[in-house]
């Protein structure tokens, strides 16, 4: 502050000439199930650095591609890796249905979430 100010108030100042970065580095790691399209080994870690890079090291829609991007969309600081798991050959395919019993009032889309999918259908 200049010795010539004589204004009354309070004045603060800070030097921050000796103040360093932070020295705590945090890392994440994001398990979950890849696709046969994904180029990545099951259960080797592989750092992500990109929201896009999931799509490639585990398939196009893969749990653990969506949870990377979401994941460095939110955070692009943190240190990300990520392993994945395959997945289990002896699942069963679920399916279901839903039935609307009463009829439409006119023509729309219905949209649902499904898993956090979000599912439209046409509605007449």
């Amino acid at each position: 502050m200049p010795s010539t100010l004589r204004n009354p108030g309070t004045y603060v100042e800070f030097n921050n000439e000796l103040a360093g970065a932070s020295s705590t580095m945090f890392k994440v790691v994001i398990i979950g199930q890849k696709l046969d399209s994904g180029i990545q080994a099951v259960n080797t870690p592989i750092r992500v650095t990109d929201p896009k890079q999931g799509a490639v090291f585990f398939g196009q829609g893969a749990m653990l591609a969506g949870q990377c991007e979401a994941f460095l969309n939110a955070n692009a600081d943190t240190e990300v890796w990520a392993i994945a798991l395959s997945d289990d050959n002896e699942g069963a395919v679920s399916a279901g249905a839903f039935t609307v019993e009463t009829a439409a009032t006119g023509s729309g889309t219905l949209s649902l979430y499904i898993g956090n999918n979000l599912v439209r259908a046409g509605v007449s």
